[in-house]
């Protein structure tokens, strides 16, 4: 059983005359972007594409089939509305499969930038804050050139909320059965070129237990955690749509439960920006940046003693050229430069303080004839 309680405040702006009107129109203009962003994906080719003319099969969930859902968690959202996924829970974290890909050979994007994976198949789809996101794009086996081998089995993009009115303020109150109650408010801004949109969540999930039938029936406990989610997004686009630059900032951290004596914390972040510069109608250029911490620590309730389990801390640059039009030119071109950096700090290695880092260079490329 839930209860789930919504609460959307129009500014003055939208109040100036009758409200009526005013508000049946902002929500007739509202339906119809959503109609449109729908129609369009971005993931196979990091490029605003028409989804009935890609050649590469995407699946997308609206927010309206969100609504409709109401998923608990990232984790729920997959497994309730995509055929082919499957997710267990390990300890105090996910393991996801698709279509038979273990988490290892999918990768997990947040507005097309990779969300860190413990690897073995371990994701931690608690750091996305589902009251922010907007819809979810899934692209099913190998169909993309611009990711890498960690994409074979798939790609799963959670596209986040982009500001659309000129003045709006939401607030959301849910609360299940099973113990979890949330918290989201979300604020957005439009002034001509200039947009803002800032979210704010916080989860509480009580501890439980699942029956499982089998020759053993037993009970599978889960464990209670406290979770806050933080996102600010600018952006500043011309009127011609020739020039955007957009900056953004992520913060998530969250409390989990342990064994009465051991808690895991959470604790990750992800900032950086885009430049978009269009040279005429068919050329454009991409230029990207993405710095991400995800931290997970053991702490002993007792001495408050923390120990580092996975500290991650990861630097992308990418530029990316975009040639053709759909409908005007007879192939479309993707081809860019990616370059990564990250350091890693593990309870796996032979000292807690060892840190090992990497760095690789890509040069990418892929041509769609149509």
């Amino acid at each position: 059983m839930r209860c789930k309680h919504t609460y959307i405040f129009l500014l003055p702006s939208l109040l100036a005359g009758s409200f009526t009107q005013g508000f049946a129109q902002s929500v007739s203009d509202s339906l119809a972007q959503d109609h449109r962003v729908e129609d369009v994906v971005v993931t196979g080719t990091q490029t605003p594409r028409t989804l009935k003319k890609l050649p590469i099969i995407t699946r997308i969930i609206s927010r309206t089939e969100l609504d409709r859902l109401a998923p608990r968690s990232a984790a729920d959202a997959l497994q309730m509305s995509l055929p082919g996924i499957n997710v267990t829970a390990h300890g105090a974290q996910y393991r996801v499969s698709v279509q038979g890909f273990s988490g290892d050979h999918v990768l997990f994007l947040v507005d097309g930038e990779r969300l860190t994976s413990e690897g073995n198949g371990v994701v931690d789809l608690n750091r996305i804050d589902m009251a922010n996101v907007e819809r979810i794009e899934l692209i099913s086996g190998a169909a993309s050139a611009l990711y890498g081998s960690n994409a074979i089995g798939g790609v799963i993009n959670f596209i986040t909320r982009r500001a659309r009115h000129k003045e709006e303020l939401s607030a959301t109150f849910d609360h299940s059965s099973e113990g979890v109650t949330r918290y989201s408010a979300s604020g957005q801004i439009v002034r001509g070129a200039f947009s803002s949109m800032t979210s704010i969540s916080y989860i509480d999930q009580a501890a439980y237990s699942v029956a499982t039938q089998g020759t053993r029936p037993e009970t599978t406990p889960v464990m209670g955690s406290k979770s806050l989610n933080l996102s600010q997004r600018l952006r500043y686009r011309t009127s011609d749509l020739r020039r955007e630059l957009t900056g953004y900032i992520r913060y998530g951290y969250r409390d989990q439960d342990g064994d009465g004596l051991r808690r895991n914390k959470y604790l990750s972040h992800s900032l950086g920006g885009q430049a978009y510069q269009a040279f005429g109608e068919l050329h454009n250029l991409r230029l990207d940046y993405n710095h991400e911490l995800y931290n997970r620590d053991n702490f002993l309730s007792v001495s408050k003693e923390r120990t580092p389990i996975f500290h991650f801390t990861g630097n992308t640059v990418r530029l990316q050229y975009n040639f053709g039009a759909e409908e005007k030119t007879p192939v479309l071109v993707n081809a860019g430069i990616e370059l990564y950096h990250e350091r890693l700090r593990s309870e796996r290695f032979t000292t807690a303080a060892t840190r090992h880092q990497a760095t690789a260079g890509t040069l990418y490329g892929q041509a769609e004839w149509h």
